[in-house]
């Protein structure tokens, strides 16, 4: 999805100093920017140990809006929440993303973060937004909320979970994702509005 890349390309623009070895915690994206919004990238909120940061385009055909949390600071590979045991065991195969795709991202989105470029690459939390948008094509709205980093070559499986579905790789649990898709009316009205 050209939209995710686009906003990733703005956001990673600002070159703050502090992204270097930061993840992303959170993240919200919207297909409709706020009524009134502007195109931009704005810092909402700043921690000691955190940033927010809020992505818009209002142009056609790439309009929308990324919100992240970042965690600053060095990445440390921490005590990763491991899933019960049953839960280990189930779930509906994704993907694994390799090296390639990630420094394929990354160079696109001009992200100089080093977690994504060392030997064992993180995966971009906004290419993981943006894979699942790609195969989600009627989501209008997603939240993806990060619990361990997925780095490349782990296989990630979907669990589904009350109101969304937590991905799996090795495990442990990796993120959990909430997508909200239009209502079937809003798509008939879309659909008589189209030209063709």
């Amino acid at each position: 999805m050209e939209r995710v890349l686009h906003l990733a390309r703005r956001m990673a623009g600002l070159r703050l100093a502090e992204y270097e070895g930061s993840a992303i915690a959170r993240a919200a994206w919207k297909d409709v920017p706020e009524p009134g919004a502007e195109s931009g990238v704005r810092l909402q909120r700043r921690g000691s140990r955190f940033l927010q940061l809020r992505c818009t385009e209002t142009e056609a055909p790439l309009a929308g809006e990324i919100t992240v949390s970042l965690i600053l600071g060095k990445m440390r590979q921490g005590k990763a929440r491991k899933a019960k045991a049953a839960t280990r065991r189930e779930g509906t195969p994704w993907r694994a993303f390799s090296r390639d795709e990630i420094l394929a991202f990354v160079t696109a989105a001009g992200d100089e973060n080093s977690i994504h470029r060392r030997a064992r690459a993180v995966v971009p939390g906004l290419l993981i937004l943006r894979e699942l948008l790609a195969e989600q094509p009627h989501v209008q709205a997603a939240e993806l909320r990060f619990f361990h980093p997925l780095c490349a070559g782990e296989e990630v499986r979907f669990v589904p979970e009350k109101q969304g579905f937590l991905a799996m790789a090795g495990g442990e649990e990796k993120f959990f994702c909430r997508l909200h898709k239009r209502e079937e009316a809003h798509r008939k009205k879309e659909a008589e509005a189209a030209p063709f």
